[in-house]
């Protein structure tokens, strides 16, 4: 999802828009005292803004910045044992972005 970008000159603008995923992840640590086993699935939500610079017709970079919210569950096996959590977080993620068009 997002919005068209905002030319601010002629070589420069701004984006915004959003990001939803799917997150889905099995994680496991092994060690000589005990085997735990995450079994994790939830969905992301990002809210993102971003501005970029074109050098040429077909060379552009940019940077954008979101923030995040991440529900996750998930089971963990720990040694035979097992039980369920529910995690919540939130953040912010920076990124520099270089592309070539074609």
């Amino acid at each position: 999802m997002g919005g068209l970008p905002s030319k601010l000159t002629q070589n420069t603008g701004i984006y915004y828009g959003g990001r939803l995923g799917y997150i889905q992840e099995e994680t496991s640590l092994n060690s000589i005292y005990n085997d735990m086993v995450f079994d994790t699935d939830g969905f992301s939500i990002a809210p993102t803004i971003g501005f970029e610079y074109l050098f040429t017709d077909n060379f552009l970079v940019g940077a954008e910045a979101e923030w995040f919210y991440r529900d996750l569950d998930g089971t963990e096996w720990n040694g035979g044992t097992q039980s369920n959590f529910d995690k919540e977080t939130t953040g912010t993620s920076t990124r520099l972005i270089l592309r070539f068009n074609f």
